[in-house]
């Protein structure tokens, strides 16, 4: 599939499994095997948080679930982070012997920069993403200042995700998106990061999941997931720019 150009700005992928007390003894061994590329550690008597603070990536075990998390994705490259989640969760899940999960799912959140105004930009959205019924405006009794597009989605390969779309200013972004201060070298880093950010974008929040999957099944889904949700992210902000 040729790698669409979508501005995913935080990615995360997580897998829950039946409790498994193996992983109080086999934790360590895994990031003991994944150090050179994760060295900074976070431990607790029951987790274990691997960390890459110069890619801004990390990797948490327990009991019953993992996850994957970066922040701003190397080269805009989601499909590679996919494939460093990968590595990660094979480990995991072949040391304490998973072969079914409750439940895996992908989170992504996009920045589409815009140059007009914000109030152009809710102006757009509005007119594109929310019924514009005259009865409906009226019911408002004033003038809408911000807005926002939410669906919940069952798609027809059997996965669901929630959607939502909408302007955004970069102020919001930090309130609403999670950002661990520990995932950056310094706090220096996190106030250039959050500087360098877009000031006003078209803002897209997809999380996919699917319930019940076989590990086995799991390559074949995530890569119907990535192709899915980037086309739906790039149709949409298409949609969006469209008169």
């Amino acid at each position: 599939m040729k790698r669409l150009s979508v501005p995913v700005k935080n990615l995360v992928i997580e897998w829950r499994h039946k409790p498994n007390l193996a992983v109080y003894t086999k934790m360590d061994q895994i990031g003991i095997h994944f150090a050179d590329n994760y060295p900074d550690w976070q431990r607790s008597p029951l987790t274990l948080e691997i960390r890459n603070k110069k890619s801004k990536r990390r990797f948490f075990m327990s009991y019953r679930r993992c996850f994957f998390e970066v922040i701003e994705p190397t080269d805009n490259d989601v499909g590679g982070e996919l494939d460093r989640a990968r590595k990660l969760f094979d480990r995991f899940s072949g040391d304490l012997v998973i072969s079914k999960l409750e439940r895996v799912g992908i989170r992504q959140w996009a920045a589409f920069e815009r140059d007009e105004p914000f109030n152009e930009v809710v102006r757009r959205a509005n007119r594109k993403f929310q019924p514009q019924d005259q009865r409906f405006v009226e019911l408002l009794r004033g003038n809408v200042v911000d807005v926002g597009y939410v669906a919940d989605v069952r798609t027809e390969q059997g996965w669901n995700y929630r959607l939502h779309v909408g302007p955004m200013e970069k102020p919001q972004w930090f309130e609403i998106v999670p950002h661990e201060e520990g995932m950056f070298s310094s706090s220096e880093k996190l106030g250039e990061y959050r500087k360098a950010f877009p000031d006003r974008f078209l803002f897209v929040d997809i999380d996919c999941f699917k319930e019940d999957v076989a590990v086995s099944d799991l390559p074949a889904l995530v890569s119907e997931i990535r192709s899915t949700s980037s086309k739906i992210m790039t149709d949409l902000h298409k949609y969006y720019q469209e008169d």
